[in-house]
């Protein structure tokens, strides 16, 4: 009777061997019944639910949201120099009194002078007066403009006429650079022989050294009240 039962038994376990395919399977154990643990793990037929942090989960969520447009900020108009506006000021004056000469004074006008002692090199400070000038004339084909050149008393009289129209020329030369017609400008140097303060003081050289710009309309020019 034993002997069958020990055979009835090995048939048995042959039986759930064949049924569950694998050979993890226990005699303890029959194919309905739950997997071990350790047989889980090992064939990934339940694999363990993977729990992201919620860290990962806002990043997620973050990259999932649509990005907000770039809206671009205003950009506000880049403002005039002042030697720009004190020089635009005069000619448009002028132009209101309907006067057929304009002349300024650009050192006075600018605050600041156009060149260095001694020299004949136009100063950058000075580009945006006149490039303006230059402008000014482009849009006016009917203007014309001279350049007079004026120095204080130190040293001789011919060295100071000669740098005062080497300066009167590097204004013109300037002027045409940007594109002005040659024969709407004109140039001059008297040196210290027109004096408008005293030459005895350090402030009375500094006003005579200067650069005059005298412009002629030959018609009548629209104001911008017209």
């Amino acid at each position: 009777m034993s002997k069958y039962l020990s055979l009835l038994l090995m048939l048995f376990i042959a039986v759930c061997i064949s049924s569950c395919g694998t050979k993890y399977a226990r005699p303890d154990r029959c194919c309905c019944d739950e997997p071990d643990p350790i047989v889980r793990t090992i064939t990934g037929n339940e694999p363990e639910p993977v729990v992201e942090s919620e860290e990962v989960l806002a990043e997620s969520e973050e990259e999932i949201e649509e990005e907000e447009p770039i809206t671009e900020a205003a950009v506000e108009p880049e403002k005039e120099p002042e030697q720009v506006q004190a020089i635009k000021e005069v000619i448009q004056d002028a132009i209101k009194e309907e006067k057929k000469e304009i002349k300024i004074d650009f050192e006075k006008l600018a605050k600041q002078n156009l060149f260095n002692f001694d020299s004949d090199k136009i100063s950058e400070s000075s580009y945006s007066g006149l490039n303006f000038v230059a402008s000014f004339l482009k849009e006016n084909p009917s203007v014309t403009v001279k350049v007079d050149g004026h120095t204080d008393n130190i040293g001789p009289a011919e060295y100071n006429k000669d740098l005062s129209e080497r300066r009167a020329k590097s204004v013109a030369d300037y002027i045409i650079s940007k594109g002005v017609d040659a024969n709407r400008v004109s140039t001059q140097g008297f040196g210290f022989s027109r004096p408008i303060a005293s030459n005895k003081t350090a402030q009375g050289r500094a006003k005579n050294r200067r650069t005059e710009l005298t412009f002629r309309i030959q018609q009548n020019m629209p104001s911008d009240n017209d």
